[in-house]
């Protein structure tokens, strides 16, 4: 696997390594900038790429009706246009 670390100095960098050499790995590494071994693992959010119909559809659907809903009875209406 992959793991990318950064530096405290802000040097970022990449190791590849077993899950179960990872931390022994990450200790050993040697920032290329600053010459440290301060480095630590960076996480970075996982990307999510929703596929299909129908969800983001419905939400907003929903919000549209509550914002009709909000205005007509602002005015003073009792039911949406």
């Amino acid at each position: 696997m992959i793991y990318p670390w950064v530096c405290r100095c802000g040097e970022e960098g990449e190791v590849s390594c077993s899950p179960e050499e990872r931390q022994k790995v990450l200790k050993a590494v040697k920032c290329p900038s600053c010459g440290k071994k301060k480095v630590r693992r960076r996480y970075d959010p996982p990307i999510i790429h929703f596929q299909g119909s129908g969800w983001g559809c419905d939400n907003r659907k929903e919000d549209e009706v509550r914002t009709r809903r909000a205005q007509a009875l602002a005015e003073g209406r009792t039911t949406p246009r």
